[in-house]
């Protein structure tokens, strides 16, 4: 047997148990039809897995979106996202916030993107009030942050310093990317 070399034959069989029962479970095998009880075979799901070479990335990304989405989201995202179209299923959920927040912030159509954002979530400040969408009984650092902005350390001159001074702590991240083009040429 090609096993016979095996130092722990009990933690091999049972690391095989738990393997087997995954597969079973995560309906990639099945029983084999006009065979008894133990027969199995690969699925279609299975056998799909095992043509494609991209078959777990679609197989996990599938399992995280298993639960139910909220209804807005369901039709056009889910069905994009089934279809392998996960671009297309990226931007119908960011059109969907964006829609909610406008709806929710009571903002107009002129604002779109971040700042749309920015308007609905802008944080309260010495008394003035924020965005809409602004929690007013947050600390102003936790405004700051729900924002998506990071909280102004004193040492950047302004929020829009394209380089943070030697003592800020809020330092920005090298790029992941070289520079070049522009960005919608970037992401192409």
């Amino acid at each position: 047997m090609a096993f016979q070399e095996e130092r722990d034959i009990d933690l091999l069989t049972n690391r095989l148990s738990d393997a087997w029962s995954w597969l079973e479970a995560h309906a990639l095998l099945s029983r084999v039809p006009r065979q008894s009880e133990n027969f199995r075979q690969l699925s279609r799901d299975g056998r799909e897995l095992a043509a494609d070479p991209k078959g777990l990335a679609h197989f996990e990304a599938r399992t995280r979106l298993a639960g139910p989405l909220h209804p807005d989201l369901e039709k056009t995202v889910r069905t994009n996202f089934d279809l392998g179209d996960y671009e297309t299923a990226c931007v119908a959920a960011m059109k969907a916030v964006e829609v909610a927040v406008r709806d929710a912030s009571g903002l107009d159509n002129s604002l779109v993107g971040v700042a749309l954002m920015r308007k609905a979530f802008q944080p309260h400040q010495n008394g003035k009030p924020g965005g809409p969408l602004a929690d007013a009984g947050a600390e102003g650092g936790e405004q700051e942050a729900e924002n998506g902005r990071p909280p102004r350390c004193g040492s950047c001159p302004t929020r829009r310093s394209p380089r943070p001074t030697s003592r800020c702590r809020t330092r920005r991240r090298p790029r992941s990317t070289p520079p070049g083009p522009s960005g919608a040429a970037r992401l192409r």
